[in-house]
C-alpha cells in the first residue's frame, strides 16, 4: 500500500500510465485494476481538453483578426461617407465571433457536465414551437419562410436546455444555409419507436460523402451561402448522445434541399405511451 501511494504520488496530468502491479498481494490488485481505469479515463479526458482548446485557440485566430481589420476600415472610413458600409461590416464580424464564442461554450458546457444534468418528462411540441418564434425574426432578414409543416404532440425523456440547443443549432443551421428566399420547415411526427423530429430546407444540401464528417468539430462543408462556426451539427450529436437519440441525413425530396430526422426513444413507463398507441 506504501508503494502504491508513493506512485501515485508521481503522477501528473502528462503523465497518466498504468500502475506498476507486479509483486502485489491478491487484496491490492483489484484496486490497482480501477484505478488504472480511471487514470486511462482521465487521460482521455485531459487529450479532449488539450484537443478543444487548441482547436479553439486556432478557430477563435481568425474572427478577432478580422475584428481587428474591420475596427481600423472604420476608423479610416471617418469623414469619407463610408462609415455606414464599414460599420455594417464590423456589426456583421462581431456576429459571427458572438456566435462561435458562444457555440465553443456550449461544447464546453456539453463535455463538462452534459451527463450529470437531470432529465424529466418534456413537451417536446412547446421547445420546437418556442425556437422557432426565436428563430423567426433572424429567418425573415434572409427572406427565409420559416415554419411548422407538421405537430404531434409528444413528451420525451431529456434535459430541457440541451433539447433547447439542438433544435435551435438544426433550425439555426438550416436557415444559416439555406438562400435568400428559401424556406425551412420543421416537424413531429409521432414514430412507432418514439417521437421524430425533422428539419427541411431548400438549401444547397450536404454531399452523401460528407455527411459523416459534418458532425466533426470545426468541419464546413463547401457551402458559399454562409459562414458558419462548422459546431452546430457538432453540437446536435452530443446532444443525442446524451439522450440516446439517433440523427440522420437525408435528401429532402419535398423541398429539394437536406432534410434532418431525430429520431428520440419512447419513454417507457410514462403517459406518453398512449400518444403512440
Amino acid at each position: 500500500m506504501t508503494r502504491l501511494s508513493q506512485e501515485l504520488a508521481t503522477r501528473t496530468p502528462d503523465k497518466l500510465g498504468r500502475l506498476a502491479s507486479q509483486d502485489q498481494p491478491a487484496e491490492i490488485k483489484p484496486l490497482t485494476r480501477a484505478l488504472d481505469t480511471l487514470l486511462q479515463r482521465l487521460g482521455i479526458a485531459m487529450e479532449s481538453q488539450k484537443k478543444f482548446i487548441a482547436d479553439a485557440s486556432h478557430e477563435l485566430r481568425t474572427p478577432l483578426a478580422s475584428l481587428q481589420i474591420q475596427t481600423q476600415l472604420v476608423e479610416q472610413s471617418l469623414g469619407t461617407g463610408r462609415e455606414a458600409g464599414a460599420l455594417t461590416e464590423l456589426k456583421a464580424g462581431v456576429k459571427r465571433a458572438s456566435h462561435l464564442v458562444e457555440q465553443l461554450l456550449m461544447v464546453s458546457r456539453l463535455e463538462a457536465g452534459g451527463a450529470h444534468d437531470p432529465h424529466t418528462l418534456l413537451h417536446l411540441q412547446e421547445i420546437v414551437r418556442q425556437v422557432t418564434i426565436d428563430l423567426i425574426p433572424y429567418a425573415n432578414t434572409r427572406k427565409i419562410n420559416l415554419g411548422v409543416e407538421h405537430m404531434d404532440a409528444a413528451m420525451i425523456m431529456g434535459s430541457e436546455y440541451h433539447l433547447y440547443i439542438l433544435v435551435r443549432n438544426l433550425i439555426d443551421n438550416a436557415v444559416r444555409y439555406t438562400p435568400f428566399g428559401g424556406r425551412v420547415d420543421v416537424a413531429i411526427r409521432s414514430h412507432k419507436n418514439g417521437t421524430l423530429l425533422e428539419v427541411e430546407d431548400s438549401g444547397p444540401g450536404i454531399p452523401s460523402k460528407e455527411r459523416e464528417r459534418v458532425f466533426d468539430r470545426f468541419y464546413r462543408c463547401m457551402v458559399p451561402q454562409a459562414a458558419g462556426s462548422g459546431l452546430g451539427l457538432a453540437i446536435v450529436k452530443q446532444v443525442t448522445e446524451l439522450h440516446q437519440a439517433e440523427v440522420r441525413l437525408e435528401d429532402s425530396h419535398r423541398l429539394k434541399g437536406l432534410k434532418v430526422s431525430v429520431i428520440f426513444k419512447q419513454p417507457k413507463g410514462s403517459q406518453s405511451d398512449l400518444i403512440f398507441q
